[in-house]
């Protein structure tokens, strides 16, 4: 089954026999966001990805952006 997540659907990774995979529980509340505001976060974890030279979970990502926010 499908997330719907920003207006679109995210699906949970499965394995190969179908059974899903153990992924590790983000810490933040899942929330609805607008299709915009989804391809805007999506572009700057895109960006930082690019900056970091790895893959950024969404964690991280949102923890970058908190950081960044308490500073200004």
């Amino acid at each position: 089954m499908g997330t719907r997540v920003g207006g679109c659907f995210m699906y949970r990774p499965v394995g190969n026999d179908g059974d899903r995979v153990n992924k590790r529980k983000s810490r933040y509340k899942t929330i609805p966001l607008h299709p915009d505001t989804y391809l805007l976060l999506k572009r700057e974890k895109e960006k930082l990805q690019k900056n970091f030279g790895r893959e950024l979970s969404w964690d991280e990502l949102i923890f970058l952006l908190f950081e960044s926010s308490k500073r200004c």
